[in-house]
């Protein structure tokens, strides 16, 4: 292998890694999901699969029940370009029924919120949880339910929002990426050293 193509290599190989410790710096609007017990007022029964939307100010907090007969160890939030795009970097995104929540840009304009990961503490949304879903700028303790977000502030209108439970992330995790990369830098370089090895013969 030359030179040339090593360091091109490494290079490859110190983008994917970049990739992988990349989280962005989310800035606005935000999405927490939370899962505060259930006292009296439970909120709307929803699936493994339910659509909501901010209000005209682009915010709002809304309260869901699990009535889906099974307990939800992922939770995907997608929303589309209308009223305008959401770049996944622009995202805050939080959550405490999950231990993580990635925002990334699918295809066709399309955000996702990939909320994930469990742990003896953290157990994401049981059947028959009470959860809700914050999306108001002023953070966890806004809990007006037609606050000021940054979701939908265009002309008034509102933003749709689809989530499904129980689904794998559509975007593989920055660590699948690096590995990725690493085997097919591996392969690239074990068919050249046979392909040299051959013509050597």
């Amino acid at each position: 292998m030359t030179f040339t193509r090593f360091v091109f290599l490494v290079i490859l190989l110190m983008g994917f890694a970049a990739i992988a410790h990349a989280d962005g710096l989310p800035v606005d609007p935000q999405m927490i999901v939370s899962d505060p017990p259930c006292v009296e007022s439970c909120g709307t029964a929803v699936g493994t699969t339910f659509s909501f939307m901010s209000d005209t100010n682009g915010g709002g907090f809304l309260t869901f029940q699990n009535v889906s007969e099974e307990n939800w160890s992922s939770l995907l939030i997608t929303t589309g370009s209308d009223p305008f795009n959401v770049p996944a970097a622009s995202v805050t995104c939080s959550t405490n029924a999950f231990l993580s929540c990635q925002a990334s840009d699918l295809a066709g304009g399309i955000t996702a919120m990939f909320l994930s990961g469990l742990n003896t503490d953290i157990h994401g949304i049981l059947i028959f949880d009470s959860f809700t879903i914050n999306l108001n700028d002023d953070g966890p303790t806004d809990v007006s339910p037609t606050g000021s977000g940054g979701w939908s502030n265009v002309g008034g209108d509102v933003r749709t929002f689809d989530a499904s439970a129980n689904v794998a992330n559509p975007v593989p995790e920055p660590a699948t990426l690096t590995l990725m990369g690493a085997g097919l830098g591996a392969l690239l370089a074990k068919k050249k050293f046979r392909s040299r090895a051959h013509s050597h013969s």
